[in-house]
């Protein structure tokens, strides 16, 4: 397993620990997300950035942003959508190695901090709604990313690679 640190700004591809699928932005409409077996596109990139009490997750290639479609509760969809979305990072609980993306008002990674991770969990702040591969975990390209009650199982931790950074200019895009 690689091992990453996570910084603002910074672009990364994000596979899940259980199923191996990284979070993909649907090329067909720009707003579905889904796992999906890692190609190496730009739809699969995302950048980090940290707002000062969250982070935001940005799309490489359309510069839209995870998101969610509704309201935080067990199986709400995870979508694109054109304004920022607060998402929060934990350290997993069971396991010291990994980390959870949270929507909980508890942060614990930040930029002033230099931590080496191996997967995290992402939650919504204020819940313990926090990123869910669908199935328990189903590696098959297409499978669902939801939002779920946090639990001890792989598939809701992520590892980040850091990805070639991409600029889109005019919808085009320039590798950099």
């Amino acid at each position: 397993m690689s091992i990453a640190n996570v910084n603002t700004n910074t672009t990364y591809i994000i596979s899940n620990v259980k199923a191996g699928t990284v979070i993909d932005l649907s090329a067909g409409d720009n707003r579905t997300v889904t796992g999906w077996a890692k190609n190496g596109g730009p739809n699969q990139k995302w950048v980090l950035n940290w707002t000062g009490n969250a982070w935001n997750i940005k799309n490489n290639y359309t510069g839209t942003y995870l998101s969610i479609d509704g309201s935080p509760a067990d199986g709400t969809r995870l979508v694109a959508a054109p304004a920022p979305f607060a998402w929060h990072i934990w350290r997993d609980a069971n396991n010291t190695n990994t980390f959870r993306y949270s929507l909980s008002p508890v942060l614990l990674l930040s930029p002033e901090i230099d931590v080496l991770i191996e997967s995290c969990s992402i939650f919504v702040p204020n819940t313990n709604e926090n990123i869910d591969l669908y199935g328990q975990g189903i590696s098959t390209s297409g499978n669902p990313i939801t939002l779920w009650y946090n639990w001890t199982n792989t598939h809701q931790t992520w590892n980040f690679t850091p990805g070639q950074c991409s600029i889109v200019l005019d919808n085009f895009n320039a590798e950099g």
